[in-house]
This record gives structure tokens, sequence and C-alpha cells, in this order.
């Protein structure tokens, strides 16, 4: 059975980052679901980008350290980074002898691997001091890494250096990328996310092209399930998805990016540990079922959240958020255009009555994983809005149907902060108001 060499989790998203308890439980779990590697590379974590130049102080390295030494009792290679690239002078000897030192302050901790991001940042030189001294932003990044390897081989020799560069995605022929590889030393690892920020896909031709221009195999950076920036209001928990099987000989590793709720991630994660573990033979959905027994224990709450779950399945791997949800729904819009009414109703209260049982079940004190919960209740609030909703236009269905109030339904899903149904319910009410207004449902 074939596995990723690096495969695990990398703590790369922009927004409040996880607590020093929540990293430790997390690594507990990548022990469970055989991972192997954690990277922690908050971006609003102060020291990350910041503050990048000062050295850390003693309260943190003391965390920092319990989390390498509960990392390597569990097998786990555990990394950082810092990202220096909003405000280094790439040509300034001093700006490299602050990224030593900060390196160091890792490497006596135990830490084997490190990193230095050039991500996020402008494109381009900042200072005319870079600008005179390297002939392309490529050029600089390669000379300072190479400097920094060169001193970690002397410094640390077991320790490894991973450089995020500033073309992290794309078609894999960007001039960037090609000079980058040219110059960089070929041990040093080179994390790439694929064709896109958020990769629908990450297939074995396009890993191909990344090495032929980068002269090594990509480390890739998946942000999947990730939901910071312009994705906060969606719950990323739906299995990995068109990832291929044979990139496990065409890769150096994968990292995941989660989400900030650590929880929650542990579902899609389990489905990622399920991939990289054994590529070959994935399968999403199965891994899907074993994850969310990996992490609700009792039956009864595990099938509500299931349930509940099933509404919020999109993402940049799938467009389908509620399939189930959605078939119901065009099912009852068959039924009333058919006039069908009845069949219609009763189908709307099952539905109703459905997303309620669930919802109590999941809000219960007695729910079997309740930082799951807490996590998930912003949708699962609207989850159950949404059921309130579906019961309600039963009711207005059988009195006399009124266009007009199921608009204000429709309205009032479109204006949900957090996504669950997807686009399915809005949809659906919207052309249900719009067929009582025309006349055309009796």
């Amino acid at each position: 059975m074939k596995n990723f060499g690096i495969r695990g989790v990398i703590e790369g998203f922009y927004g409040k980052p996880w607590s020093h308890e929540e990293r430790l439980d997390m690594l507990d779990f990548l022990s469970r679901t055989q991972l192997n590697t954690y990277f922690l590379a908050p971006k609003d974590e102060p020291g990350h980008r910041r503050s990048w130049q000062e050295l850390r102080p003693e309260s943190e390295l003391e965390k920092l350290g319990q989390l390498v030494a509960h990392a390597t009792s569990k097998g786990i290679n555990f990394g950082t980074a810092l990202s220096p690239g909003q405000t280094i002078i790439y040509s300034d000897p001093s700006e490299l002898e602050a990224l030593k030192g900060r390196l160091k302050q890792y490497l006596d901790l135990g830490i084997t691997l490190v990193g230095v991001f050039f991500d996020d940042i402008p494109n381009d030189f900042q200072s005319p001091e870079d600008a005179q001294a390297f002939q392309s932003f490529a050029q600089a990044h390669a000379v300072l890494s190479n400097q920094l390897f060169d001193w970690l081989k002397n410094y640390a020799p077991a320790a490894q250096l991973i450089i995020c560069p500033t073309v992290y995605r794309g078609t894999g022929r960007e001039e960037y990328l090609i000079e980058l590889g040219a110059l960089l030393n070929p041990e040093v690892h080179l994390l790439w996310t694929g064709i896109q920020i958020c990769s629908y896909r990450l297939d074995v031709r396009d890993a191909q092209i990344f090495q032929e221009s980068a002269k090594r195999k990509p480390l890739y950076w998946d942000n999947y399930p990730v939901n910071d920036v312009a994705m906060i209001h969606e719950l990323h928990i739906g299995p990995l998805r068109a990832r291929e099987g044979e990139l496990v000989d065409h890769s150096e590793g994968l990292l995941a990016n989660p989400m900030g709720q650590a929880e929650a991630t542990k579902i899609p994660l389990f489905t990622i540990a399920q991939y990289l573990n054994d590529p070959l033979n994935y399968d999403p959905d199965e891994a899907w079922d074993r994850a969310l027994e990996e992490v609700i224990t009792d039956s009864a709450d595990r099938a509500a959240y299931r349930n509940f779950a099933r509404t919020s399945l999109g993402s940049c791997l799938n467009d389908n958020s509620a399939p189930e949800f959605s078939a119901a729904l065009g099912e009852i819009a068959f039924n009333y255009r058919r006039a069908h009414m009845p069949a219609a109703i009763a189908s709307l209260k099952d539905i109703a009555q459905e997303i309620s049982t669930a919802s109590l079940i999941i809000q219960s004190p007695t729910f079997s994983n309740p930082k799951l919960a807490a996590e998930s209740l912003p949708w699962v609030k609207y989850y159950q809005r949404g059921g309130q909703i579906l019961h309600l236009l039963a009711e207005n269905l059988e009195t006399g149907a009124d266009g007009n109030y199921v608009r204000k339904l429709a309205d009032e899903a479109l204006t949900w902060r957090s996504r669950i149904f997807g686009d399915s319910l809005h949809m659906f009410l919207g052309e249900l108001a719009d067929d009582l207004n025309s006349g055309e449902i009796h």
C-alpha cells in the first residue's frame, strides 16, 4: 500500500489561530489517523508576519516546546515558519541574520522542519536597494533561500527548509517559478496549491508540469477544508474529492490547510488522512461515513449531524451543497406543478420534521461531541430555520397559497450569512412565489 511521504496539516489560515489546547488535541488526532506532519504558520499570529524580525518571548517558546515534545512523542514531525515578505529588504545582511535568529529559536526546540514564506505579498521589490541588487524577484528569493539552506546544513544538518513562493498557484509554467526552480537548491521544498488558490482538482499532469518547471516535485499546500477570508460563512465538512491517487508518485506530499473550527475540521481531515495513507484505493463517501463515526461516537447524534452535514457540502471541491435536500425539493416542485398539492404539502412537513429533530439533537446539552456542536451552531441555527420555513410554507399552501408570503420567506433565506442548503432553498421558494403570483399554481 502506497502512501504520501509528507502528510498532514498546515495551520496557515487567516483569522483567529487555533488555541494551544486545540493544537495539542489535533496532534492526538493526527496520530490516530496516521498523519505525520503538523506545520504551524497561522497568518494572523503576530510573530509569523508582522514582527518576524523579533525574537519570540519565552512564554511563547515554552508553549511551542510543549507542542514539539507532544508531536515527537506521537511520531509526528512538527514544523513552523515565518513570513518576512511584507517588509524584508533582501539585500540587507541584517535581515538574513534576523531570519537566522528566529529559526535558531525553533531549531533549538528540536524542530527540524522550518519554512520561510513569500506568499500573499507584493509581486515585486519594495526597496530601491533590492531593485539594484537583483535582476528579478525570483533571484532574490532563491539567493536568500540558498543562504538559509547552507546555514541550516551547518547549524542543524537534519533540518529541512520549506519555501512558499510568491507565485504559489497556476499552470506551473510561470516565469517566476521556472527561474526560482533553476536557481534554488534542489533539496529545498517548494509549496504549491495547484491550478488555483483553492483548487477544485489536483492531478498528475499538472504535477508533472510543475516538476519540469521547478526542478522538483511539488509539496502541496491544499486549501481544503480552509474557510477563511471570503469563505468564512461556509462550513467545509464534506470529504476530500478530485485528488488523483497517482499523485503519490508525483509529489513530495500534501499538507491540508484547515478551518478555524478545529473540531469540525476533523471530519474532512479524516477523509484527507484516508486519501494520503492509501490514495489508490480512496473512496470519498466511504471515508466520510467513517469520519463521522470517528468524530461522533453516539449513533443517534451521528445520524442527526449527518442529516445536517449533508446540507453543508458545498466548497471548491463540490458545487452540490445539499444533494438529497435539493432532490426532495425538486420532487415537491414537480408535484405542486402537476396539481398534486397534498403530496407536496406532506413532503414539506416530513422534511421540516426531520430538520427540526436533527437540529434539536445537535443543540441538546447531551450531544456526544459538544465542541463540534458549538462550532457548527451558526449553521445549525439556519438549518433549523430552514425547517421552520418549510413548515410555514406547508401551512400556507394548506390554508390558501399566498405568493407574496412565500416571496418573503425566499427573501429571508437569501439574507442568511452562514451558508446552508446551497442555493436550493431560496431558489425553490422564489420559483414557487413566482408561480403563485403568476396564477400558474392554484
